[in-house]
C-alpha cells in the first residue's frame, strides 16, 4: 500500500514509530516494477486499482495492512475488496514459472545474478 494512500487513511494520526514499522512493514511491501509503480499504482486505494495477476493475494495484502495499522477503508475500495475475495478459490501468491522479461540468456552463459534481475525492473 502507498504511503500517500495509508496517510489518508489514518496513518496521519499515528506516533513517528509506527510511521517507520508501516514503511518497512514485509506485510506491506510488495516489488512491482517503475512503470506499475508510479504510472499505474502510484496512490491509489484497492478501489482505485488492482494488478491484473494475483488480485486475491494483493486484496488480502490490503486487508491484512489495514487491519493491523487501524486504517480506514473507504466505500468503494470496501466493494472492490469484498467483491474480488468473495471469488477467491486461495489468497495465495500465484508464481508463474517461464521466461523472464529480458532477452534469452545465451546457451553456455553464466546466469544473471540477482542484481541483473533487479535492474531489469528498477530503472533508478
Amino acid at each position: 500500500m502507498a504511503t500517500s494512500e495509508a496517510h489518508d487513511s489514518g496513518l496521519c494520526a499515528a506516533n513517528a514509530g509506527t510511521k517507520r514499522r508501516f514503511a518497512s512493514d514485509v506485510l506491506n511491501l510488495t516489488l512491482a516494477s517503475p512503470p506499475v509503480n508510479r504510472r499505474q499504482k502510484s496512490g491509489k486505494d484497492a478501489g482505485e486499482w488492482l494488478p491484473r495477476m494475483n488480485r486475491c493475494w494483493f486484496a488480502a495484502q490490503v486487508v491484512a495492512v489495514k487491519r493491523k495499522y487501524a486504517l480506514t477503508v473507504d466505500a468503494r475500495e470496501a466493494r472492490v475488496l469484498e467483491e474480488v475475495l468473495s471469488g477467491c478459490a486461495s489468497t495465495e501468491m500465484v508464481v508463474v514459472e517461464g521466461p523472464s522479461p529480458a532477452a534469452e540468456p545465451t546457451p553456455g552463459a553464466a546466469a544473471p545474478s540477482a542484481a541483473d534481475a533487479l535492474r531489469q525492473w528498477d530503472t533508478n
